[in-house]
């Protein structure tokens, strides 16, 4: 089964975690370390959203096709660079975070309560 993210909470991780605000990266500058930023929001929304090219472009103010060719290039550039890689499972964990700590804090409250009952019935 996929996990569904929001497209905004991708947007704002992303923006975090490249140093962005959002305004930026909804703007026309070309500068590499944007449009890098732009790519790899479209490559996860895409990944991690039921959401269509152009509703993923909508949000940054660009079209489908820009949202296509984003996705495709991230995809060729995580098979070639490591870097792009160990980015794309960094800021996943950080998408998936919240999940994984609320899991995690039901999976304590449960060996808890299986401790408090093992040392009830002995």
């Amino acid at each position: 089964m996929k996990i569904k993210i929001d497209i905004q909470k991708i947007l704002n991780i992303v923006c975090e975690y490249y140093g962005f605000h959002i305004v930026p990266i909804k703007g026309r500058s070309r500068k590499d370390n944007l449009v890098k930023a732009r790519q790899m929001y479209c490559y996860l929304a895409h990944e991690y959203s039921d959401c269509t090219y152009q509703q993923i472009g909508d949000l940054i103010e660009r079209d489908h096709a820009t949202v296509i060719f984003s996705v495709s290039k991230v995809q060729i550039q995580k098979e070639i660079y490591r870097n792009v890689s160990e980015e794309i499972e960094e800021i996943t964990q950080k998408l998936l975070l919240p999940k994984c700590i609320v899991e995690s804090c039901d999976l304590l409250k449960i060996a808890i309560l299986n401790t408090k009952a093992l040392n009830y019935l002995t």
